[in-house]
């Protein structure tokens, strides 16, 4: 059964090691998303999340 708990985190563009490394660390760290449902079951799913980094 699905958790909602984030595996198999990768990168899928790098930009830069040091940004990559911040990327994966912020979504390591996030709370447990809602499971996605089919059929009324928490099932697992992949989803691909864009980071936007912006310097002033």
């Amino acid at each position: 059964m699905a958790t909602g708990e984030l595996t198999q985190i990768r990168l899928v563009h790098s930009s830069d090691s040091g940004l990559d490394q911040t990327a994966l660390r912020a979504v390591s760290n996030m709370p447990r998303w809602y499971p996605a449902h089919r059929e009324g079951m928490a099932v697992s799913c992949l989803y691909e999340l864009p980071i936007t980094f912006r310097f002033d």
